[in-house]
């Protein structure tokens, strides 16, 4: 299936013009700290588990994820005066992320601390992104410049709305496409907010897209066929405002992607394989969609390399799987889903 809409590939509106060669991912860089209870949590009451210290930030993880499949990826994103912010800006340079456009911020370097129940899935997240909150439009002037047609543009909802919107014209002005990430369901709306033109492709989970569109639809908080039926209206009415496709996260049960013609859609399931961590498994399932793009696979082949990327995240206790390659993905696919 192709599907329509305004952006690059898959018969959306480049006529002949090649795929970009380079991602440039704009938004936060954090130290995240991931408890995970060993029993049941009660709330009030201390809770036996095990507590663990990682990078992270949403364009930080997506940024590293691409870097270890062997694509190009500059990193925007600011550092803190602080030990912490000197060693991850060591480590992405290590694992070949472009550091050479991370802001040195004032703030803090970025932290997010994570509480997973026993069977790893997320019951709260609480950041400080005071540095990202911090940015202008003036710390993007280095990297508007610098963009060209062969870039694709991911930006985070960390971002303040003057900088998405700067970000966004100077990604039109060159004609490099725009992937926009939701965040969460309170930073989501800053998408809609701050984007003009409409990015080519929008990344909710289904908390997210019902931020994007909170007028009732119809629907409920089950998976039914009326719940569906309003993630399609909401999908709709993102496209009919500009947005090229709306690709709709939802855990466990897979994706959707949502064209822009009624009815064009493409369902992708997610490979089923032991959680032990979902923390990073949005940001790998997008970094794996964009390596296998870039690539030039169409997007319904790229929509099941992200999925492949993301059940080998979320099978480890790492935000990003530190083994991650081309060659540990081509062995998890070609053994049918077992995991190395």
């Amino acid at each position: 299936m192709t599907l329509g809409g305004p952006g690059p590939g898959d018969g959306v509106g480049r006529g002949d013009r090649p795929r970009p060669t380079r991602v440039v991912v704009v938004g936060g860089a954090n130290v995240d700290i991931v408890a995970r209870a060993g029993a049941g949590v009660v709330a009030g009451s201390s809770t036996p588990g095990l507590v663990v210290s990682g990078d992270g930030g949403v364009a930080r993880n997506i940024a590293e994820n691409l870097a270890r499949l062997a694509t190009p990826v500059l990193l925007v994103a600011p550092i803190g005066p602080d030990d912490a912010g000197a060693g991850l800006r060591a480590r992405c340079a290590a694992v070949g992320i472009d550091t050479r456009a991370l802001i040195a911020a004032p703030q803090p370097t970025g932290r997010y601390v994570a509480v997973l129940d026993r069977d790893g899935e997320l019951l709260a997240g609480i950041n400080d992104m005071r540095a990202v909150e911090a940015l202008t439009p003036a710390d993007m002037d280095a990297v508007a410049g610098d963009l060209t047609g062969s870039d694709v543009v991911v930006l985070d909802a960390n971002l303040p709305t003057p900088v998405l919107a700067t970000l966004a014209r100077a990604a039109a002005a060159v004609g490099a496409p725009v992937v926009a990430e939701p965040v969460s369901v309170a930073k989501a709306p800053r998408i809609l907010t701050a984007l003009q033109p409409r990015p080519w492709l929008l990344t909710p989970n289904t908390a997210e897209l019902a931020a994007l569109c909170p007028e009732p639809v119809g629907g409920g908080d089950r998976d039914t066929d009326a719940d569906r039926d309003a993630d399609a209206e909401r999908a709709g009415r993102l496209v009919a405002e500009g947005v090229g496709l709306v690709w709709q996260r939802r855990g466990a049960a897979g994706s959707v992607l949502f064209g822009a013609r009624p009815g064009e859609r493409l369902h992708t399931p997610a490979p089923r394989v032991p959680v032990v961590d979902v923390t990073g498994a949005g940001d790998a399932l997008l970094a794996g969609f964009l390596h296998a793009w870039l690539a030039g696979a169409p997007l319904s082949a790229a929509l099941r390399y992200g999925h492949t990327v993301a059940a080998l995240t979320v099978s480890v206790p790492h935000t990003v799987r530190p083994d991650l390659s081309p060659a540990l993905v081509e062995r998890f696919r070609s053994s049918q889903g077992v995991l190395p």
